[in-house]
């Protein structure tokens, strides 16, 4: 158990930044911090104990729930990121500490018998984007709910974990549509909702193929730190006729719109074309997506979907830049 202990220590010190990219070690953490963070927030030492007890009701859902240990333990592991925040700047050294401690009791609340694989993605960075994407949908005047996901509901693999926003109009109600059933009697009266899918820069794959009435998620966006799927209405029970919600929420947080055929890009990728459309460099692929992105030395591209054709099924690779 020592061993496991040590090992996730390890593992979580590799997610936080390093001094000198927006941390500074705390010398002393037994005397509370009391400085205020960016945006009028209480003192640390309460926010941060705020912080604790969200991670502490996350660690007891996770303990009443059943299922494959290390699967359990991710889910709440982003939970427990995006209850830990760093917004404390020079303190944030106590809080990656604090949520280093909460993450080991995740561990052996869930029953993990070794140490889970740390994230190989800037998970802050991560949280810190999506966290403003919700709200900046918030102040566009709809009700956002969010929890963690698994890419395997997109279809997606490797299984990932990211962040699944509900995005719902409060002030209005539409007829609900039920996927493949036939409309009958008085139509059931509900808030126009979609669902918007964040998930970090990692390798990923999916197969879309032409006969399968599901489809993997679709990237429609890709940030600094995040790329953003959505699901066909009948997988995601997305309830928006015209799409007004997604519209409005696409002006709320897309601010590049304008497509670009960016012909360099393609012949560095070895692909026959290459489309940057907010962040997402499209290439249509020949074959096999490459292992790596070579230097593009185009800092508008911020994640590179290959798709390649293969007879009816197009096979899709998000490739990270690093």
């Amino acid at each position: 158990m020592k061993r496991l202990l040590s090992l996730l220590l390890l593992g979580t010190a590799a997610c936080a930044p390093t001094a000198g990219k927006g941390a500074t070690v705390v010398k002393d953490e037994k005397t509370p911090p009391s400085e205020k963070p960016a945006g009028g927030w209480g003192p640390l030492e309460e926010q941060m104990k705020a912080m604790t007890r969200d991670a502490e009701a996350i660690i007891d859902r996770a303990r009443a729930t059943s299922g494959d240990a290390m699967a359990r333990y991710h889910l709440a592991e982003m939970e427990i990121h995006f209850a830990m925040r760093d917004e404390f700047g020079p303190a944030n050294a106590a809080l990656f500490n604090a949520r280093g401690k909460k993450l080991l009791e995740l561990a052996g609340a869930v029953g993990a018998t070794s140490a889970p694989d740390p994230l190989v993605f800037a998970v802050d960075e991560f949280v810190r984007e999506t966290r403003s994407f919700a709200e900046q949908i918030r102040a566009a005047g709809f009700a956002v709910d969010e929890s963690p996901v698994r890419s395997g509901k997109l279809l997606w693999t490797p299984d990932v974990v990211g962040w699944e926003l509900v995005v719902r109009d409060t002030k209005r109600t539409v007829d609900e549509e039920v996927p493949y059933a036939a409309k009958s009697g008085t139509p059931v009266k509900v808030n126009p909702s979609i669902h918007v899918y964040a998930f970090p820069h990692v390798k990923m794959s999916a197969e879309q193929s032409m006969v399968r009435r599901e489809q993997p998620g679709f990237a429609v966006a890709a940030g600094a730190a995040t790329v953003l799927f959505r699901l066909q209405d009948a997988q995601s029970r997305d309830q928006d006729p015209g799409g007004e919600i997604g519209k409005k929420v696409e002006a709320a947080i897309f601010r590049e719109s304008a497509r670009k055929e960016l012909p360099a890009a393609a012949k560095a990728l070895g692909g026959g074309t290459a489309v940057l459309e907010r962040g997402l460099l499209r290439v249509s692929g020949r074959g096999e997506a490459p292992a790596t992105v070579p230097e593009l030395g185009m800092p508008e591209v911020r994640l590179v979907l290959w798709s390649a054709q293969q007879g009816a099924d197009i096979d899709h690779t998000l490739l990270p830049l690093r």
